[in-house]
């Protein structure tokens, strides 16, 4: 009989990388046939939206994500899930009012915004001899015609009351605003208020027990409570990662957002925020944005950066540092998000926002700042910060104070444990010498295969790491594998985490010299 040869094909020894971006956006239904609290997974740009939730809050969410996926790049878009809640049988809509008065002298047109200055602007024409009542007539029609509209409107002799279409205290902070003048006609914007009465949270989370996402966004008002318990449970990593962040937004003065940033000490948080304008032609967000939404376009961003293989020079400072800095992935973490493009936002008047002091002292209650860029033709991140002030015992700890930190920390462990998972997954342990070809570890070995991972952590492809001579020591010396119990198999492991930071100021000083001495 002739020689037999058998061959099996064994896969690479690849490393295993980390979870795909997975955002979870949660908001309030208005119909639809999506269930009150389910989650609704796998949210693509196909998915009819209104036919689930209805002209609503989570729909205007949903659309945000979509459009700044696109304006990216929609060919890399992180995975999105749902959850609606109907709102409060007891909830009351918050209202406001837009009153023309007078009659037109002179032709012109008048634009008015309710809630998103991109999808709810609506442009008045106005004819010689119109009266209030027909300007308020006219843009009763348009806002009636507005498949988005955050409110409805109903026009009494030129004063035009709107009623956000979602009850409860988030349509307080229902941005509305005019532009233009026309002859003849006065106009007078009441912002919205008088919103009562959010849906019941109790069990919000239930759905997601097991499944990890990175972002998770709700509206600031429904408070922070559930979002803080659910994702600093999750923090540690226990045989299992489910880590991630949640993003709120808040359109406040500047004492309110100080008080709130400090009523939370949380590395899970991220409240951004700007000032809440109220003069005559604007009251509300100075974002003339949904709050909601503002806080949907961070997260998006955010996810858009820590996406493998994402062409991201749409929203990052790329030109000095060529394409590692405008490829999205791990790497990005290590990376400010001070400076990062919300490319779909429109800047902001200059009188409407909050000055520099302002920022900073924020920054240090725990609250983050969205702001123009220097040239004031766009809007783009200010330094990032968590919740996180203390440690457990209250003493200033700045260890988690930066969102860069927390990414960093959570993408580098991420990574050491799901190889160390997939390494060690069906390993013999000694505490003697092991045999070469066996599936077998020692404190050693393991202790080798943690140090391989620190490297690839340092190397060009995740840079989140710091790498060098004491460094590299440092991190051999103090990494301590210990077999703890033979018998049932259990090692202990110890060391340092030593992440790349981030250039946030540069002190100089320099002395003039005329070049005689």
């Amino acid at each position: 009989m002739s020689l037999k040869v058998n061959i099996s094909r064994v896969g690479a020894n690849n490393s295993v990388q980390n979870d795909e971006q997975a955002v979870l956006l949660v908001g309030q239904k208005n119909g639809g046939t999506a269930t009150s609290g389910a989650l609704v997974k796998n949210v693509l740009p196909s998915t009819d939206v209104s036919a689930l939730f209805g002209n609503s809050q989570i729909a205007a969410m949903i659309r945000a994500f979509n459009t700044t996926v696109k304006a990216i790049d929609a060919n890399n878009r992180p995975k999105l899930s749902v959850i609606s809640l109907d709102d409060s049988g007891s909830g009351v809509a918050a209202d406001g009012v837009v009153a023309f008065s007078g009659t037109a002298t002179a032709a012109g047109t008048l634009t008015v915004f309710v809630g998103s200055i991109r999808e709810n602007k609506y442009s008045i024409g106005v004819s010689v001899g119109d009266t209030a009542t027909v300007v308020g007539d006219a843009l009763v029609t348009a806002i009636t015609a507005d498949v988005n509209k955050v409110a409805t409107g109903v026009n009494t002799t030129g004063s035009v009351a709107l009623d956000a279409v979602n009850t409860g205290t988030e349509g307080n902070n229902i941005p509305v605003g005019i532009s233009g003048e026309v002859a003849g006609i006065t106009v007078a914007i009441t912002g919205f208020a008088s919103g009562l009465n959010n849906p019941t949270l109790t069990g919000l989370y239930d759905p997601i027990t097991d499944l990890r996402y990175q972002a998770i966004v709700q509206p600031s008002s429904w408070g922070i409570t559930e979002l803080k318990t659910l994702l600093d449970g999750r923090f540690q990593i226990n045989d299992e990662v489910l880590d991630g962040s949640g993003f709120v937004y808040q359109s406040d003065s500047f004492a309110n957002l100080a008080v709130l940033g400090n009523l939370h000490n949380s590395q899970s948080i991220v409240v951004e925020s700007q000032k809440k304008a109220s003069r005559a032609e604007l009251k509300g967000s100075a974002q003339k944005e949904l709050d909601y939404v503002v806080a949907t376009m961070v997260a998006t961003v955010r996810a858009m950066r820590l996406t493998s293989g994402a062409n991201i020079a749409e929203i990052m400072v790329a030109d000095t540092f060529g394409i590692q800095a405008a490829t999205g992935g791990p790497s990005t973490a290590s990376i400010p998000y001070h400076e990062t493009s919300l490319p779909l936002l429109e800047p902001m008047d200059p009188q409407d926002v909050f000055t520099k002091q302002e920022e900073d002292l924020l920054n240090d209650d725990g609250v983050s700042v969205v702001k123009n860029n220097k040239s004031r033709n766009g809007i783009v991140l200010d330094t990032v910060v968590t919740t996180y002030k203390t440690d457990l015992v209250g003493d200033p700890d700045d260890s988690y104070k930066y969102q860069n930190a927390v990414d960093g920390d959570s993408q580098s462990l991420e990574y050491i444990f799901n190889n160390l998972k997939k390494r060690y997954a069906q390993s013999a342990l000694t505490d003697g010498n092991i045999r070469p070809g066996f599936p077998m570890a020692n404190e050693a070995s393991i202790k080798g295969f943690i140090i391989g991972l620190k490297n690839d952590l340092s190397g060009d492809k995740l840079t989140l790491l710091r790498e060098g001579g004491d460094i590299d020591k440092e991190y051999k010396d103090k990494l301590i594998v210990t077999i703890t119990d033979l018998l049932n198999g259990k090692v202990s492991i110890s060391g340092i985490n030593p992440l790349i930071s981030q250039l946030r100021q540069i002190d100089g000083a320099f002395q003039l010299n005329f070049g005689t001495n």
